[in-house]
């Protein structure tokens, strides 16, 4: 506790500095992980359709048949 006494100015500008960096990393990879998010929902979005497609028709037939 003597040390940072001593030297609060110097872990006080450490923690300004830490808080800057985190405040804008984070942000960041949020926004990147977003991004992929979306695309993989994009890409898989043809497939995702085609499978419920298929469960509706199934089950429309289900339907017809009863």
């Amino acid at each position: 506790m003597k040390e940072y006494a001593n030297r609060q100015d110097v872990f006080d500008d450490g923690w300004h500095t830490l808080t800057l960096l985190f405040g804008a990393v984070l942000p960041a990879l949020g926004l990147v992980s977003v991004g992929h998010l979306v695309l993989l929902f994009h890409c898989a979005a043809g497939a995702i359709f085609s499978l419920l497609n298929v469960i509706q028709t199934v089950l429309r037939w289900r339907s017809l048949a009863c």
